[in-house]
C-alpha cells in the first residue's frame, strides 16, 4: 500500500500542448483590417466602418499537476477577434465580434467538454451565441433560412432583438441585428433614424 502511494504522488504528468486558434472558425471573421464595412438605409444614408484590428490567440504550452487522484484534467483556451470602428456613434463606435473556445485536453472531472460562443456587438447592442459545432442561439432569437436585404441572399442568420419598452433597454440605438456566418453583422434597425441599415 505504501508503494502504491508513493507512486500515485510521484506520478509525473506531461504537459499539455494547447494549439492555435482552430483557422476553420475564422470563417466567422473573414474581413482583413482597413476593408471597410458600409452599411446603407432606404433614404440612402451610410454608416461606414474600417476595420482596424483582427487577432488570433496562438499556441502555448499549460503545465500540469498531479495530485492524490492523478493528473488534473485541463483546459485550453483560445480567441480570435475583429474590431471595426466608425465616424460615428450609438453610444459605441464600433463593430465588435469575439471568437471563444475552451476545451479539456486531459482526463478526470469534466471529459470532453468543451465551448465554442461568438459575441458580437454593434454600436450600443450585444449578442452571442453558440457557432459550433451547431449554431445554438439564445431564447428568443432565431434563425432563418434566408434572408433578401439590399438586394442580396443571405443564408443561415441569426436574427436578435432587444424588448425596448423594458427600463435597461429605453436608451437602446439598435434594438434588432442580422447576422451570419459569411458576412458578420449584415444589418440592423437604428432607433436614432427609424430604419434599417443593411450591408452595401
Amino acid at each position: 500500500m505504501l508503494l502504491t502511494l508513493v507512486q500515485m504522488f510521484s506520478c509525473k504528468c506531461d504537459n499539455v500542448v494547447c494549439a492555435d486558434f482552430n483557422p476553420d472558425y475564422l470563417t466567422w471573421i473573414k474581413d482583413s483590417i482597413s476593408d471597410s464595412l458600409t452599411f446603407i438605409n432606404s433614404a440612402g444614408s451610410r454608416i461606414k466602418f474600417i476595420v482596424t484590428e483582427k487577432t488570433a490567440s496562438k499556441g502555448y504550452v499549460q503545465e500540469v499537476n498531479s495530485n492524490w487522484t492523478g493528473c488534473h484534467s485541463l483546459q485550453c483556451f483560445g480567441d480570435a477577434n475583429l474590431k471595426a470602428v466608425s465616424d460615428t456613434s450609438r453610444g459605441n463606435n464600433s463593430i465588435d465580434i469575439r471568437l471563444s473556445t475552451s476545451e479539456i485536453t486531459q482526463g478526470g472531472y469534466g471529459d470532453n467538454e468543451e465551448s465554442r460562443q461568438l459575441s458580437y456587438s454593434i454600436f450600443d447592442c450585444y449578442n452571442s451565441f453558440i457557432f459550433a459545432p451547431t449554431i445554438k442561439v439564445h431564447e428568443g432569437d432565431y434563425i432563418l433560412d434566408s434572408l433578401v436585404l439590399g438586394g442580396n441572399t443571405y443564408r443561415d442568420v441569426i436574427v436578435s432583438e432587444i424588448d425596448t419598452t423594458i427600463s435597461i433597454n429605453l436608451t437602446r440605438n439598435i434594438w434588432k441585428t442580422y447576422f451570419n456566418n459569411q458576412n458578420g453583422v449584415i444589418g440592423f434597425f437604428d432607433r436614432q433614424t427609424h430604419s434599417l441599415f443593411y450591408r452595401e
